[in-house]
């Protein structure tokens, strides 16, 4: 027999072992027909060939290869050594304390980021999301789910679309934690998924009313389908509240006030009237922030008038920096210097503001593992902030993207990609969008290979 070294003989053994000896045979050129019968090539068990000496470790080694269950150990238990010991070195961002409350307990999903074909067929209107699903409107206003958009504890399942929402042209859409709302183009407010604190409906499972002091219900002019869609400015959603924002600047919000302790200031009177003078409005994880019409601060009380201004540009949030990892703030009014705050966005914990000169602020705190606000190049400046719960991400003048903040699942690392008019961002997601409504290229947290466990980390890393 022609001799072979034994790391081809391993190869060899492995094959025959998963794919069978009609594969061995194949793939390693064996001719066993022509092969010499045992009985030939050995007498009384001593080779043809009696110069040939084999050493008691090679016997060894030779009786240990026909033993397969012990080779497969081996393998079982090298392959093991490698996952504990060698995989941890290429996860950089792996941390035994990490926890994640909106990403608890999700089943293994590989579709986190998969825009449908048919939505990308269509073009792509609007993408939201707040934990494991998302959620997205095609320029044909057909809605779109995907993600782990599976609740087991409650069975709720947010890609079952209601057909009322399917056979509806939708204009607005918004996802929070548990929940969905959409807006038809002739104004039909439409909601589907939690509504245990009143997310999009004022009566319960049963039927009931929602009677609650800790819950702002759904407003009339809302559920009604009474609001002239063409004036919508902005519809979000938070944890377990979502708010829409008029171009005239009337607000309307509601859902579970717990969750947000200064949500009470911003909801309608007990006469039903909504609070108006709003430029901008979002959430963070336990704060509603907003832009009044003055556009000099961020307001968290839900005051509008001249004489509680000062009070809404003080505290949280009352300060500003360029940089995350600056430990130099100034106060807001100082900082603006006489510019305005177009726009805000927020994270979890933090707030981005863009001013009308195109540079943006930030406020508030960040996670350890960030990637840095960037620097722009001359003659650039931001035209839109969107906010994921940990990163933001901006479309320039130039059509360039970046990404900053929150990177623990590379959401913040930002490809390079010009032609890009519109960026959306998942909770740690991105999508970045040319003129037509075309995807150009998405980043960010795509799969969990065996899903996650209660504080919301990966199976798989942990």
């Amino acid at each position: 027999m022609k001799h072979e070294n034994i790391f081809r003989k391993l190869a060899r053994w492995f094959v025959r072992w998963i794919f069978g000896p009609k594969y061995e045979e194949k793939w390693f050129h064996l001719d066993r027909k022509n092969e010499e019968p045992k009985e030939i090539q050995y007498k009384n068990g001593v080779p043809d060939d009696s110069e040939l000496i084999v050493s008691p470790t090679r016997q060894i080694f030779n009786r240990f290869l026909e033993r397969k269950f012990a080779v497969f150990s081996v393998f079982l238990v090298l392959f093991m050594f490698l996952v504990v010991f060698i995989v941890p070195y290429f996860m950089p961002k792996y941390y035994d304390s990490y926890t994640e409350t909106t990403l608890k307990d999700l089943p293994p999903t590989f579709d986190m980021m998969s825009v449908p074909a048919e939505m990308q067929k269509e073009g792509i209107k609007s993408i939201d999301s707040y934990s494991g699903f998302t959620v997205g409107l095609s320029q044909a206003g057909k809605v779109y789910v995907w993600g782990a958009a599976s609740f087991n504890a409650t069975g709720i399942d947010l890609k079952k679309i209601p057909q009322e929402v399917q056979d509806a042209k939708i204009a607005f859409i918004s996802a929070g934690y548990d929940h969905i709302i959409a807006i038809g183009e002739d104004g039909q407010f439409y909601g589907w998924g939690n509504n245990r604190f009143g997310q999009y409906s004022v009566y319960d499972a049963n039927g009931a009313l929602i009677e609650d002091d800790n819950i702002a219900n759904v407003p009339d002019v809302v559920r009604n389908g009474e609001l002239d869609v063409s004036q919508i400015k902005r519809v979000t959603s938070g944890f377990q509240a979502s708010a829409i924002l008029m171009n005239d600047g009337t607000l309307y919000i509601w859902g579970n006030m717990k969750t947000y302790d200064n949500m009470i200031n911003f909801v309608a009177d007990s006469d039903g009237n909504p609070k108006t003078g709003f430029v901008d409005i979002d959430f963070t994880l336990s704060k509603v922030v907003a832009i009044d019409e003055d556009q000099t601060r961020i307001n968290t009380t839900g005051a509008v008038s001249k004489r509680k201004r000062n009070r809404a540009g003080s505290g949280l949030f009352g300060a500003a920096r360029t940089s995350i990892r600056s430990i130099e703030s100034q106060e807001m009014s100082e900082f603006l210097d006489g510019r305005k705050i177009t726009e805000i966005r927020a994270t979890q914990s933090s707030v981005c503001i863009l001013l009308d000169d195109g540079s943006i602020a930030l406020s508030g705190d960040f996670p350890e593992d960030v990637q840095e606000v960037p620097t722009l190049q001359e003659g650039e400046y931001f035209i839109d902030i969107e906010g994921g719960n940990y990163h933001y991400s901006g479309v320039t003048n130039l059509g360039h993207v970046y990404s900053f903040g929150g990177d623990h699942y590379y959401q913040a690392t930002a490809p390079a990609i010009e032609g890009v008019t519109k960026i959306y961002t998942g909770a740690f997601q991105n999508y970045a969008v040319d003129a037509d409504g075309k995807l150009l290229k998405t980043w960010g947290l795509s799969r969990f290979l065996f899903g996650t466990d209660e504080a919301g980390a990966d199976i798989a890393e942990r």
